[in-house]
């Protein structure tokens, strides 16, 4: 997982040192309920990736106004470290510890540059990390050496297979969430309105549904114009379509994830508002989300496996 680049318009240092706490910790949440939907769900999608269960943060994804305190506050060198390690998950289960210092991956360094003097923020230092950790865990478990209070550990790490995605909080002022085929991007607000870990679940299960059934792909082949301010009603018939569908498959990974369905009739309801012509207004989503809701509920007294009744797209 990635955390958020810091966009915050904090004053004196000390609101800009609670608010990076925060934002971690918010990461850390985002991050642990993301993991579990992934793996419990890997059975269901034809498209996997490890899933390392930590939060990999660096220097350079931070404005530069920011990367005193961001050194000051994480004790955050020039180069990848840990920000978060989600509990059971792959890099708890090798002895991973917050504040761990990525120095090698299977014994070949990792590059420690600092950004230079004003670098924009960008995520590329990061990526680069993941990219490799991924790479090196196709053919076995990955050594990850660590500078630790000043001691080099090593460890293997051996990822989890989950449903492919990668998950971000975004420092957004609005509700909105969002999926791009790879990537889910959850809004600061969003994570904010979500008041306890099952709705949170419910608005990550619902863009990673959209991830799992390709709706970007299927959007883009058809010439659908998503971002468009006026729409014509094709157009918002077929993006409709996407968000029903969503929130059909987002309750089964949900409920196979173990977290709590309930939540979500009245958690879209409190969202939604009116609605418009590409989403469901909440007394309609609601009122679906409920006949979900009870559908699983129906299968697991007759104690049917978890099939949510759509097709998944095979590569």
């Amino acid at each position: 997982m990635l955390l958020a680049p810091l966009l915050l318009a904090a004053g004196r240092s000390d609101d800009t040192d609670f608010a990076l706490t925060a934002l971690r910790a918010e990461d850390a949440r985002i991050a642990t309920v993301a993991y579990r939907i992934a793996v419990a769900n890997r059975d269901l999608c034809p498209l996997k990736s490890p899933w390392f269960g930590a939060v990999v943060h660096e220097l350079r994804q931070y404005a530069p106004r920011y990367r005193p305190a961001v050194t000051r506050v994480f004790d955050l060198g020039p180069g990848p470290a840990l920000a978060a390690v989600v509990p059971g998950g792959a890099a708890d289960r090798a002895g991973a510890q917050v504040g761990d210092r990525i120095t090698a991956i299977n014994g070949i360094r990792v590059d420690a540059t600092p950004p230079g003097k004003g670098e924009k923020a960008n995520y590329s230092g990061v990526e680069r990390v993941l990219a490799r950790l991924a790479n090196a865990s196709r053919v076995g478990p990955v050594a990850v050496t660590v500078e630790r209070a000043g001691t080099p550990v090593t460890y293997d790490l051996v990822p989890d297979r989950g449903c492919r995605s990668q998950v971000q909080l975004e420092t957004s002022d609005t509700l909105n969430a969002g999926a791009d085929g790879t990537m889910i991007s959850i809004g600061l607000e969003a994570a904010a309105a979500a008041q306890n870990d099952d709705e949170l679940a419910i608005s990550i299960a619902h863009e990673m549904a959209h991830n799992i059934l390709a709706h970007r792909d299927r959007l883009d082949r058809a010439g659908v114009e998503r971002d468009a301010k006026v729409r014509n009603p094709q157009d918002a018939l077929e993006i409709r379509k996407t968000e029903d569908e969503a929130d059909l498959l987002g309750l089964y990974l949900v409920a196979q994830a173990g977290y709590d369905i309930d939540v979500a009739p009245p958690y879209w309801e409190r969202l939604s508002g009116a609605g418009d012509a590409t989403h469901a207004g909440g007394t309609e989503r609601r009122a679906m989300t409920q006949r979900i809701v009870d559908e699983i509920k129906a299968s697991r007294a007759r104690g049917e496996p978890l099939t949510p009744p759509i097709a998944i797209p095979q590569p």
